[in-house]
C-alpha cells in the first residue's frame, strides 16, 4: 500500500508544483493592530518580509490566492487593492501616463548624472530591467572598457571540490557570478573589503538594476571624482548581482513583459526560499536555522529547505564570504523604503554592536531618508543573510573568521516598479551604496577642489608656531598642538601625535551637546567592544582619539567608545593642511 502512496505522492507534486506557479497574485493590504497577528500570518508560510507597513496599523504587499486564502483562515481583516498585480504591472507600463510619483522616494537634492554606459530599456522588455544574460553582458562590457579596475566575471566555484553535481551549481546547472572593482582589481592587496549581493529573491529586479547602475557610476568617474578614486584605489569592492540566477530566469521565461511572482530558487520545482536557508551560532552556541518566520512546506514561499545551507546557491555565497574578509555586506531586497540590519530571528535580540548598526544605518539613509530598522521590528524570520554574515563567525573548515556588518536595503515601493521610475530608484541608492564604501575604512577627507581643507577647532588649542617647542607645563588633557609636523594631543602627562585614524582631538566633556563643524547638534551613543577597521582606525593602541564618522565625532578612551561623555567641537581654530589630512586615514569623509 505504501508504495502506491509514494506513487500517488510524486505524480501529485508536479501538479501542486504547476498550480503554485500559475496561481494569480494581488496586492493586498493587511489591517492589524498587534505584531502578534503578522507572527501568525508568518508561521503559515506566507512572506510578509518585503512591502509598505505601518506598525500596528497595516502592511501592503503582492500575495498569491493562496497565501490570502491562509489570511483569511486566521480572520485578519485584509482588503484586495488590485487584482492581479502582474496583468497590471505590464498594462501600467503600457498606459499613455506610466508614471507613479510613489514608486519610489523622492528624489534627494544631489543631482546624480546618470552613467553614459547604463542602458535603458523598453517597458515591455522585461520591465525594463535587465535580464540575466544582460546582466552577464554588463559585467563582461565593464571589464571590457575598465580592465585595469574591474576584474574578469568568475563563477563562485570551490576547485579543489570533484563531486558532481558541483556543490556551489544550481539545481538547473548554473554558478554564480562575482566581480571586483579595486585599483587591482586581479590580486589581493589585503584592502579593506565590502560586499554588494542582490536577487536573494528572483522577483526583486530593483535589487539588481541600482547594482548595476552604481558599478557604472563609480566606474565612469573613477577619473574625475576624487572620493570614488579613493574608494577604488584603496578599497575592494565585490558584487554578486544575482544570488538566485535559476529563479530569476524563471520569471524572465514566464513572464517575459515582467511582473513574474516567482520568489525562490528552482530546485526540484518548487524551490526554496534563499533567504531562509542560512544560519548562525547564538551566543549560547546553539545554531539557529528554521525557527521563526519560515515553513517546512516545500510550496510556500518561506519554505527553508532540507536543513541551513541545503542550497548550492546559500552554499557559494557562505565559501565566497569564507573565502574574503569583508567589512560591510549589503544585501540587496525590495521592497518597502527600509535599511534593515541584525538580528532577525526573533524579538528583542539586538547585536552586541547594536550602537554601531544603529550609527552606521542611520548615516547611510542619511539621503534617500529610508528607515533603518533592527530586521525583527517588522517581524521575526530566521535564516536570512545578515543574521548569517554578522553571526556565523566558524568557517566550514572549523576556523574562525571577523563578523560582517551585514544590512539589508529594502529598496523601492514595488516588486515590479514603473519602467518610468527605475532611474530614480537607482540614483535613490547612490548615496548608500558610496557611503558604505567609505565606512569599511579608506575613505581620506579630500573634498574636490579644495586645495586646503579648512579648519578643526578643540576646546583649547596651542598655536605652536609651526616650530615652537610644545609647552610640558600648564597642559590640559585634550589641548592640541600644531608643532609644524605632527597634529599633537596632551594626554596626562605628555604630547600624544594624532596617529592613523585620528581626524582631531578634542576634550570630552560630561553632558555636553556634541556639535559638528555645520553647527547641528548630535549625541555620541553608547558604544563599546568596536572592531578594528569599521568605526575606529586600524591602529586600536593610540588613546583617547576623536574619530570623524560621516557628520559625527566619536570620543574614544582605549579601545572603547565612551558610553557617557560627550564632546563638543568648535570651528575654526585649528589649521590643518591638505597634505596633513591625506595621509590620516579615516573612516567616513566630512560630509
Amino acid at each position: 500500500m505504501s508504495k502506491y502512496l509514494t506513487l500517488f505522492f510524486y505524480v501529485l507534486l508536479p501538479l501542486i508544483s504547476f498550480s503554485q506557479k500559475d496561481e494569480k497574485f494581488h496586492k493586498v493590504k493587511i489591517n492589524y493592530n498587534s505584531t502578534i497577528d503578522l507572527v501568525k500570518i508568518a508561521n503559515k508560510g506566507v512572506g510578509i518580509d518585503h512591502g509598505l507597513h505601518k506598525k500596528n496599523h497595516f502592511f501592503i504587499s503582492d500575495f498569491s490566492e493562496s497565501e490570502i486564502e491562509k489570511i483569511k483562515s486566521l480572520e485578519i481583516d485584509y482588503e484586495i487593492l488590485i487584482n492581479d498585480v502582474t496583468k497590471f504591472y505590464n498594462q501600467r507600463n503600457n498606459s499613455q501616463n506610466n508614471f507613479d510619483q510613489n514608486e519610489f522616494c523622492e528624489e534627494d537634492e544631489n543631482s546624480y548624472i546618470t552613467p553614459e554606459n547604463y542602458d535603458f530599456k523598453q517597458s515591455d522588455e522585461f520591465g525594463g530591467f535587465y535580464t540575466y544574460n544582460e546582466m552577464l553582458n554588463e559585467l563582461d562590457d565593464m571589464h571590457s572598457q575598465f580592465p585595469d579596475i574591474v576584474s574578469v566575471r568568475s563563477e563562485i566555484k570551490d576547485e579543489t571540490y570533484s563531486g558532481t553535481p558541483h556543490i556551489h551549481e544550481t539545481y538547473e546547472g548554473r554558478f554564480l557570478q562575482w566581480i571586483k572593482i579595486s585599483d587591482n582589481p586581479n590580486i589581493s592587496e589585503n584592502e579593506p573589503q565590502i560586499l554588494y549581493t542582490a536577487l536573494h529573491h528572483a522577483r526583486e529586479p530593483a535589487s539588481l538594476q541600482q547594482l548595476i547602475y552604481f558599478m557604472w557610476y563609480i566606474l565612469e568617474n573613477y577619473n574625475s571624482n576624487e572620493s570614488i578614486k579613493q574608494i577604488i584605489d584603496n578599497s575592494e569592492l565585490f558584487f554578486i548581482p544575482c544570488v538566485n540566477p535559476d529563479g530569476y530566469i524563471y520569471n524572465e521565461t514566464s513572464e517575459p513583459n515582467g511582473g513574474g511572482m516567482w520568489r525562490k530558487n528552482r530546485r526540484d520545482s518548487h524551490g526554496v526560499d534563499n533567504n531562509r536557508n542560512y544560519s548562525f551560532i547564538d551566543e549560547n552556541g546553539n545554531e539557529v536555522w528554521n525557527t521563526s518566520g519560515t515553513s517546512n512546506n516545500p510550496n510556500n514561499n518561506t519554505y527553508a529547505g532540507d536543513g541551513p545551507f541545503s542550497e548550492s546557491e546559500n552554499r557559494a555565497v557562505r565559501y565566497f564570504v569564507e573565502s574574503n574578509n569583508f567589512k560591510i555586506a549589503l544585501n540587496n531586497h525590495t521592497y518597502g523604503n527600509l535599511l534593515l540590519y541584525p538580528y532577525g530571528y526573533d524579538y528583542n535580540e539586538p547585536t552586541e554592536d547594536n550602537d554601531i548598526y544603529e550609527f552606521i544605518s542611520e548615516a547611510l539613509v542619511n539621503e534617500n531618508n529610508y528607515d533603518n530598522i533592527i530586521s525583527a521590528d517588522l517581524y521575526p524570520a530566521a535564516g536570512d543573510s545578515d543574521d548569517f554574515m554578522y553571526g556565523m563567525l566558524t568557517t566550514e573548515n572549523n576556523q574562525t573568521r571577523e563578523k560582517i556588518f551585514a544590512m539589508t536595503p529594502e529598496i523601492g515601493s514595488s516588486f515590479w516598479p514603473q519602467t518610468s521610475t527605475i532611474e530614480d530608484i537607482c540614483k535613490g541608492m547612490l548615496y548608500l551604496n558610496l557611503t558604505a564604501a567609505k565606512m569599511i575604512g579608506n575613505a581620506v577627507a579630500t573634498p574636490a577642489g579644495n586645495d586646503n581643507l579648512g579648519t578643526v577647532s578643540v576646546p583649547r588649542s596651542i598655536d605652536g608656531g609651526g616650530g615652537e617647542t610644545p609647552p610640558d607645563t600648564g597642559n590640559e588633557d585634550g589641548d592640541t598642538l600644531w608643532d609644524g609636523t605632527h597634529l599633537l594631543v596632551w594626554d596626562t602627562d605628555k604630547w600624544v601625535p594624532v596617529g592613523p585614524g585620528d581626524l582631531a582631538y578634542v576634550q570630552k566633556v560630561d553632558k555636553g551637546e556634541v556639535t559638528n563643524t555645520a553647527g547641528n547638534g548630535f549625541e555620541i551613543p553608547a558604544v563599546n567592544n568596536v572592531q578594528a577597521g569599521l568605526m575606529l582606525p586600524a591602529d586600536k593602541n593610540s588613546l583617547d582619539n576623536l574619530v570623524a564618522g560621516g557628520a559625527s565625532l566619536w570620543s574614544r578612551s582605549g579601545t572603547d567608545l565612551s558610553p557617557k561623555n560627550k564632546t563638543t567641537v568648535k570651528r575654526p581654530s585649528l589649521s590643518i593642511r591638505s597634505d596633513i589630512i591625506k595621509s590620516l586615514f579615516i573612516i567616513l569623509t566630512l560630509l
